[in-house]
């Protein structure tokens, strides 16, 4: 039987707030005497904390750990000069203004060259409007663990969290190796991929919800338009829930028409994108049926989406070349 792991029933954020506020606590000098590894792995935390606004020291004389402090959900004081600030996600987004909320709330307290603001996440998203804080994200988390299991740290909780990580890093590095209708959390390592792979003009993705219950898409491309009834135009790559690939829709955001005219205008923009793809031998087929809402999809790639190579592993090089082909032909559309 494989060992309870605490952090598999621990899910949520607080409790990843826990385990940063426990890990900070033992880079507290007096810990050392009590399990020498973790310490350092801890000292080791807080100095790559404020490495991140290009701060070092050598020793942490003092350090004051504050959970949930004026909704800040980490407030960490080191050696009573530094004011390390966390915003601590795993899947979620920071929301309205509260980042610059927070900030604000610690430049009241310290100056601001002694303010260390942390996005610190343990996953992944397509932009971080971080204001001024600075990024901490899972692979600086995995590098934190492996210094700790290299120093020989044996502490449970420690262990049972650098299991949680590299969990997670393996799932989302799935896509890579297991059939596209397996995929959960794969679909955040493609989408990465493909984002970190090529220049479409605005990429966004994530799980989009609807009344059928949502999908993993990611939109890219984004083109502003001179027509009169069409404000931009976009392309979708989005999951379709037990299929062993992937879809792309072309996308319209239509603007001041409705009724018969809206109706004219996906057509046009069906025939348009259509002719767009022959141009370059691309088949382009209308959908099969119209949406509507702000963004509309009109037609669709007619060929396969994500490929694979001959042992079954990732094809980045081919399904990337699709992904430039529909970039294509949006660009083509666009001056037509």
């Amino acid at each position: 039987m494989e060992r309870p792991n605490l952090f598999r029933f621990a899910t949520k954020e607080l409790s990843q707030d826990a385990f940063v506020c426990w890990l900070s606590a033992w880079s507290n000098p007096e810990c050392k005497f009590t399990d020498i590894a973790l310490h350092e792995t801890g000292k080791y935390f807080i100095q790559k904390l404020l490495k991140k606004k290009k701060i070092e020291i050598k020793e942490i004389n003092t350090i004051k750990v504050i959970p949930q402090r004026k909704k800040i959900d980490i407030s960490i004081v080191v050696n009573n000069e530094y004011f390390i600030i966390i915003e601590d996600k795993i899947h979620s987004k920071a929301h309205g203004n509260q980042l610059k909320k927070y900030f604000e709330i610690a430049r009241e307290e310290y100056p601001e060259d002694k303010i260390i603001p942390i996005f610190l996440k343990t996953s992944y998203q397509a932009h971080y409007f971080n204001e001024n804080y600075e990024l901490f994200l899972l692979e600086d988390f995995a590098e934190i663990i492996e210094f700790g299991k290299n120093r020989g740290v044996k502490d449970p909780i420690f262990l049972d969290f650098a299991n949680i990580i590299s969990q997670r890093i393996n799932w989302i590095e799935e896509y890579k190796i297991k059939n596209v209708n397996e995929w959960g959390y794969g679909w955040i390592g493609f989408f990465k991929d493909m984002q970190d792979s090529t220049n479409a003009h605005g990429v966004d993705w994530g799980y989009i919800q609807n009344p059928l219950g949502g999908f993993h898409g990611m939109s890219a491309h984004f083109f502003e338009t001179n027509e009169p009834n069409t404000e931009r135009i976009h392309f979708l790559l989005k999951q379709v829930k037990g299929k062993e690939d992937a879809e792309i829709q072309f996308l319209i955001k239509p603007r001041g028409i409705s009724g018969h005219e809206r109706k004219q205008l996906k057509c046009h923009w069906a025939d348009r994108f259509a002719r767009a793809g022959n141009s370059i031998g691309v088949k382009i087929e209308k959908v099969k049926r119209f949406g509507e809402g702000k963004n509309i999809a009109v037609a669709q790639f007619a060929g396969k989406v994500i490929y694979r190579l001959k042992d079954g592993s990732f094809d980045k090089e081919k399904t990337l070349e699709i992904f430039e082909k529909c970039k294509k032909i949006i660009e083509i559309a666009s001056e037509n």
